[in-house]
């Protein structure tokens, strides 16, 4: 999801939404049951993830220090 994030430049929510719509095709082919309880959590947990990972980087930046953000190129530093 993060990996689809950085190469797309798109909105984590979308990416999730993405993921979660192509999961429910997926298991309702294999035959699967779809019911609305799966279309509900399929549609909202994109939407959930977009709003919660932001504030998740912002408590771990503060517990870990500001380095634990950063990215190196390479072995170089």
């Amino acid at each position: 999801m993060l990996a689809l994030t950085e190469l797309t430049g798109w909105n984590v929510a979308y990416i999730r939404i993405g993921i979660e719509a192509f999961v429910l095709l997926a298991g309702w082919l294999l035959g699967g049951p779809v019911s609305f309880g799966t279309f509900l959590f399929c549609v909202t947990i994109g939407s959930i993830a977009g709003l919660a990972l932001p504030q998740c980087q912002k408590v771990a930046s503060r517990l870990l220090g500001p380095a634990a953000g950063t990215r190196t190129q390479g072995l170089s530093r």
